[in-house]
C-alpha cells in the first residue's frame, strides 16, 4: 500500500505584521480546511529573504504586503520578482497564489502594470476545494 505525500504549501509573509502568530494561523487553517493533513510552511522574504525550493512544494502562496509592488528600490521586492520569474522558467507548472500584493507583485514580475482604481473593490476565496484535487 502506498501512502500519498500530505499536500505541501510554502507561504512566503511579505508584510512585517504577517509574522503575527494568527496570521499564520489564518493560513494553516484556510489551507489545511481545503487540504487536510497539509504541511504548510511559511518563509520570511523580508528580513531572512529566505525563499523555498518550488520543486517541494504543492503550492507557492505570496501573502499580502504593505511595500509599493512597482518599486524599482526595494531589494526584497526585486528579489521577489526574481524568485517568481525563476521559478515559472525551473518549474514551469508550480502553481503560485497571489493575495492582494502578492498577485500584483506576480503581475509585475511578468511584465505587466499596477495602477490606482476609481473605487476600493473586495472579493474573497471562498471555495479552495479544488487545490486538493489538482495535485
Amino acid at each position: 500500500m502506498t501512502v500519498s505525500a500530505p499536500f505541501k504549501a510554502a507561504v512566503l509573509m511579505n508584510a512585517v505584521s504577517a509574522l503575527d502568530p494568527a496570521f499564520r494561523a489564518a493560513f494553516q487553517e484556510r489551507i489545511s480546511s481545503a487540504c487536510p493533513g497539509a504541511q504548510v510552511d511559511f518563509f520570511d522574504p523580508i528580513e531572512a529573504q529566505i525563499y523555498p525550493e518550488p520543486a517541494q512544494y504543492d503550492l507557492i502562496v505570496l501573502s499580502g504586503g504593505t511595500a509599493d509592488a512597482m518599486a524599482k528600490d526595494i531589494p526584497w521586492v526585486l528579489k521577489m520578482q526574481d524568485f517568481l520569474r525563476t521559478t515559472v522558467e525551473k518549474c514551469p507548472t508550480q502553481k503560485i497564489l497571489g493575495i492582494c500584493w502578492g498577485h500584483q507583485t506576480i503581475n509585475i514580475a511578468f511584465g505587466g502594470v499596477v495602477g490606482p482604481m476609481d473605487k476600493f473593490e473586495v472579493c474573497s476565496f471562498l471555495n479552495c476545494e479544488s487545490l486538493a484535487y489538482s495535485r
